[in-house]
């Protein structure tokens, strides 16, 4: 409870209090006009309806009047005459006793409240005659006083106390506040309360103690107190202002705001993170921390309202944290507000590349596009990051969507690679990249070349052939109506082992003759879409025509001739004919071959039986 109490001075009502006494033994009067004055000191403290100044001489003598001018001065004021009916000059006239007595009385009534501090008397020879004495004879004032009396009246009301059951730091939109007063008062309105930043509601009460609630207007410092002159007591007194009651409104959430040093995308293992508060809260642990694709680790108070704790990602995406609404407050006792959700992309993973190309192997292009396409954005790839092989690689092209487009230009016909080299790139988090698969594609820019060949040569009487067909590389569409063929057939024709094609020529029966077969300029494509620029042709001599045997002997049958000279004569010349291809009958026969032109004779020993075609 916060209380502020006013302690107000009191005093009896009615009773007549002297202030101060003056003793005036020793006083002279002053004769020629000169400054002879005492003083007396009255104490601060009282308020008077009335205050009257009693002059006591110890001895009888003239009026005043016609003797002795007293002079007054009070604390902060001037010199003024009291009796002789002269104007105070406090707007109060000074009333006069004009008794030849021992006492004289002047009173007036200022209604002031007289402050401490010296009040300076002073008396002077009214008449000028030297030697002044009363009756008795006496010149001076000894044994004589002067008494300053009054009859207080209470003292003005003050605020004793001003109280709330709330103190320091709220979050209470409406405070109760209770005033007690030094005594009954009235007219205490909400007007009569000075508040910052807030607003009053209305007052109840009576008496000493009355209450209101305050509002505060908005979060930050408010205060409330009260008025001077804001009640009155029964004397018309009004109140001293009171003293201020302080206050501070926090009505809004504590805020989190969740940082890192880290920026994403990051290959750390490990991620800082801090969370800072817009304000100081209740102590903050880890399961304050909401988390995803990732574990979180402890929570350390770094001072300044700022906390922080590690994230250990997953795997690769997004790794996020937030803190919830409601798990901590701040001072005031407020709840903080969900947070923003931290965001930032953990990539542990090194990017990959994959090469490909619209062009597809084998190619007759001088010149083959190649893309490279990245699993994830990388650093700037420049031609020194991509190795090759069988040909020279030609400026790189950022294409967008992590693809690089670059050229090949073949060195020759063969297989053409690329590859990226490990490391050559990194992504956003620094990852280099591993080796990428490597790109192959055939390079054919020749055209191709066809051979045809056989296992036979000519002259033959073979009734089929065996014929080859190579090419220099695979051609397409290729089939055994392209071949032109002349005095034979086609048969058996076979494609399967491309670019060789077999297929056999079946020669005509009962013929000679030169056979031939052969392909012309464009009748085959190869893969890379070139057709053969040359022709090729296969021919042989054939002679299916079977030759005729005569068989005569110079001799008649019957014959003892010892040796039977026999002619075999062919309708076409023959080869490798020997004794072994005649068939003898009967039992000692022997032959001999003599040598011929073409046609060897034969000539049959003595007793040889000759043969039925003789």
């Amino acid at each position: 409870m916060t209380c502020l109490i006013l302690i107000a001075a009191t005093g009896s009502a009615n009773a007549k209090v002297a202030l101060a006494t003056l003793d005036l033994n020793g006083t002279e009067v002053n004769i020629d006009g000169g400054a002879i004055y005492k003083s007396l000191f009255v104490e601060e403290g009282y308020i008077f309806s009335e205050v009257r100044i009693d002059i006591t001489l110890a001895h009888r003598m003239y009026s005043l009047d016609e003797g002795i001018r007293l002079y007054v001065r009070p604390p902060g004021g001037k010199w003024v005459i009291l009796n002789g009916r002269t104007h105070f000059g406090w707007n109060y006239d000074v009333e006069l006793h004009k008794t030849i007595t021992k006492t004289a009385s002047y009173s007036y009534r200022p209604q002031v409240k007289y402050p401490a501090g010296k009040w300076d008397f002073s008396f002077f020879d009214a008449t000028e005659v030297p030697g002044w004495a009363d009756p008795g004879g006496h010149t001076y004032l000894d044994g004589s006083k002067i008494t300053i009396l009054g009859t207080p009246i209470p003292p003005p009301p003050e605020v004793e106390e001003i109280t709330s059951t709330v103190s320091g730091l709220t979050n209470l939109s409406s405070l109760p506040v209770n005033v007690k007063f030094s005594k009954d008062v009235e007219g205490f309105v909400s007007g009569d309360i000075s508040t910052t930043n807030a607003t009053v509601g209305p007052v109840s009460g009576s008496g000493r103690d009355y209450s209101f609630n305050l509002m505060p207007s908005g979060d930050g410092g408010f205060t409330v107190g009260i008025k001077a002159n804001a009640v009155i007591d029964a004397y018309d007194q009004g109140n001293m202002q009171s003293g201020i009651l302080e206050f501070v409104f926090d009505h809004s959430a504590p805020v989190a705001e969740i940082t890192s040093t880290e920026t994403g995308p990051t290959a750390a293992d490990i991620i800082p993170v801090t969370v800072t508060f817009s304000e100081a809260v209740t102590e903050v642990d880890i399961t304050d921390i909401s988390v995803s694709n990732a574990t979180r680790q402890g929570v350390t108070d770094i001072g300044n309202n700022s906390y922080i704790f590690t994230l250990e990602p997953f795997k690769d995406g997004e790794v996020t944290a937030w803190i919830p609404a409601s798990g901590v407050t701040d001072s005031a006792g407020n709840y903080n507000g969900q947070s923003e959700t931290f965001r930032i992309i953990s990539d542990r993973s090194a990017p990959v590349a994959e090469i490909t190309s619209t062009e597809t192997g084998p190619t007759a292009a001088d010149i083959i596009p190649v893309t490279v396409t990245f699993s994830e954005a990388v650093t700037e790839v420049d031609i020194n990051a991509i190795s090759v092989s069988n040909a020279t690689k030609q400026g790189v092209t950022d294409n967008l969507d992590n693809s690089y487009i670059f050229t090949l230009k073949p060195s020759k016909d063969g297989e053409v690679t690329a590859w990226i080299p490990a490391t050559r790139v990194t992504d956003g988090a620094g990852n280099g990249n591993g080796q990428s698969e490597t790109f192959r594609i055939i390079s054919d820019r020749s055209a191709p070349v066809p051979k045809i060949t056989s296992t036979e040569v000519g002259p033959t009487a073979a009734a089929s052939i065996p014929v080859t067909l190579t090419f220099s590389d695979k051609v397409t569409g290729f089939d055994a109506e392209e071949l032109m063929v002349k005095e034979a057939e086609i048969a058996n024709f076979d494609d399967s082992a491309n670019p060789v094609f077999t297929f056999n020529l079946v020669l005509p029966a009962g013929k000679s003759g030169s056979a031939s077969v052969g392909i012309t300029r464009g009748a085959a494509t190869n893969l890379a879409g070139l057709m053969n620029e040359e022709g090729a042709s296969f021919a042989i001599a054939y002679d299916r025509i079977v030759p005729t045997v005569t068989i005569a002997a110079e001799v008649t049958s019957p014959s003892n001739a010892a040796r039977i000279p026999v002619t075999v004569t062919f309708s076409k010349p023959v080869s490798e004919f020997t004794g072994n291809h005649v068939m003898l009958t009967g039992a000692g026969w022997k032959i001999f071959l003599a040598r011929g032109r073409i046609m060897p004779s034969t000539w049959f020993q003595r007793g040889l039986e000759p043969s039925p075609s003789i």
